[in-house]
């Protein structure tokens, strides 16, 4: 994923100077940013990288590292500021690692996504000429319908509830967290209140809270067996909040303690409700994900009877709204779990229709067996390692066309390269701003036969 990063808590030592004190390079006018995100002063002899800095602005650097090629940094001081930043938005924005960008105008954060992808692509596969669809994106704050909050209990008195610091391993204790959907904002300080009481919170590994399209999961992750006192301290949470409550054990065996699991779902196009779990992969931007699943099936446009072949189709976010487009479908994914949840969801509403395997997709021999029948399109959505095996095993002729989802542009740019290689070129890509705030990109972008 592109990362664009600002000045963060990084305990990484910085350089020194002979008297022992930190290296500071003062008045460094930054240019660019590199596929990172991170601003870069390419004037500057050795080029130095500088994490939090911004193109345009003059900052004094406190440097990290020293090489005699290239330097690292972070912005000691800012001197001139750019016009795309603003004011943190969160109280907790120095210590969480969540929101790493809160401090870049979120309409400027995706004009910098896409001039690094850009960079990358041109640099690592020779594209130039990218034609760049509308951005896909939504609301800034309360996109967030699943989270996941640790717990740190070794003191009692002093229960910390929140996320991972950033580059740090510490529970930072937050009072609110203004990106979750804002009906999980208005529970956690209910489950807040409930870890901070319970009498075995030292037991308790993590929480995962997930907004369905009609009630919300809490799933409590146990390291050791609870006492029937804080299971039914739970059951009554459940009742209170009015939601389902799930138990996960050491062993990793989920117990419903109230409500039904079943009756959490996500949409990934309205009217088409498909069970999940709180372990199950799913998107967090319930808004963003259904534009981009439309997106995908606008781009393969494909007619009834017509043969798409969907690799990392996971639990069928994809799927279902591809079925319901009258296409055929062989569906394959590496995970056994995900490819059980994608048979029962979907492969018991249009059994002649759809095919879900379970395969190993970074097996060339594999790859290669599968990419021998041909089909009308491809949709793949791999994760941040990328396709390369698929890219270069796959044939422009028995597969003319390719819908490719990413979630890391560095393993993108590079598959692109392979796919251009393999006969294809690149038709038209659009931004999926799925992470507002975050340093994590994702793209959607549309590959055809020369």
């Amino acid at each position: 994923m592109v990362s664009i990063f600002r000045p963060s808590n990084n305990r990484k030592k910085p350089a020194k100077r002979a008297g022992g004190s930190a290296s500071i390079l003062t008045s460094i006018e930054i240019d660019t940013i590199e596929h990172q995100g991170v601003g870069v002063a390419s004037k500057h002899s050795p080029v130095i990288f500088v994490e939090g800095a911004l193109p345009g602005e003059v900052c004094d650097v406190e440097v990290l590292q020293s090489k005699r090629h290239f330097m690292k940094g972070r912005v000691k001081r800012l001197i001139t500021a750019s016009s795309d930043r603003q004011k943190p938005f969160c109280e907790h924005s120095s210590t969480c690692g969540g929101c790493q960008l809160d401090y870049i105008k979120p309409e400027s954060l995706r004009a910098m996504r896409k001039q690094a992808i850009g960079q990358l692509l041109n640099r690592m596969a020779k594209v130039d000429d990218i034609d760049w669809q509308a951005d896909i994106f939504e609301d800034d704050l309360g996109y967030r319908r699943k989270a996941r909050f640790s717990i740190d209990a070794r003191n009692p008195n002093k229960i910390a509830f929140g996320y991972r610091g950033a580059a740090q391993s510490k529970v930072v204790d937050i009072e609110r967290c203004q990106i979750l959907d804002p009906q999980l904002q208005l529970l956690y300080p209910a489950l807040k209140q409930w870890v901070n009481q319970c009498d075995q919170a030292q037991h308790l590994g993590h929480v995962i809270v997930f907004q369905g399209d009609q009630r919300a999961l809490i799933q409590i992750k146990a390291t050791r067996d609870l006492k029937q006192s804080v299971i039914t301290s739970l059951e009554q949470l459940g009742k209170q909040l009015d939601c389902v409550v799930t138990l996960e054990s050491a062993s990793g065996l989920i117990s419903a303690i109230c409500g039904e699991l079943e009756s959490i779902v996500f949409s990934p196009m309205p009217g088409m409700p498909l069970p999940i779990g709180a372990n199950d992969f799913v998107q967090v931007n319930h808004k963003v994900n259904q534009k981009m699943v439309q997106q995908a099936i606008d781009w393969l446009n494909l007619g009834k009877n017509h043969r798409v072949l969907e690799l990392f189709c996971g639990a069928g976010n994809f799927s279902l709204p591809l079925v319901k487009s009258g296409a055929h479908l062989l569906g394959v994914e590496g995970v056994a779990s995900m490819v059980e949840r994608a048979k029962q969801n979907i492969a018991q509403d249009a059994p002649q229709q759809c095919e879900f395997v379970c395969a190993d997709l970074s097996d060339k021999k594999v790859v290669s067996q599968l990419l021998a029948d041909s089909s009308d399109a491809v949709l793949m959505d791999p994760s941040r390692e990328g396709a390369s095996v698929v890219c270069e095993s796959i044939s422009a002729k028995r597969h003319p066309k390719i819908v490719y989802v990413s979630c890391n542009p560095a393993s993108f740019a590079r598959d692109t390269k392979l796919l251009m290689s393999q006969g294809y070129k690149m038709d038209k890509i659009s931004l999926i701003e799925m992470f507002p705030y975050t340093k994590h990109t994702e793209l959607m972008a549309s590959f055809v036969a020369i």
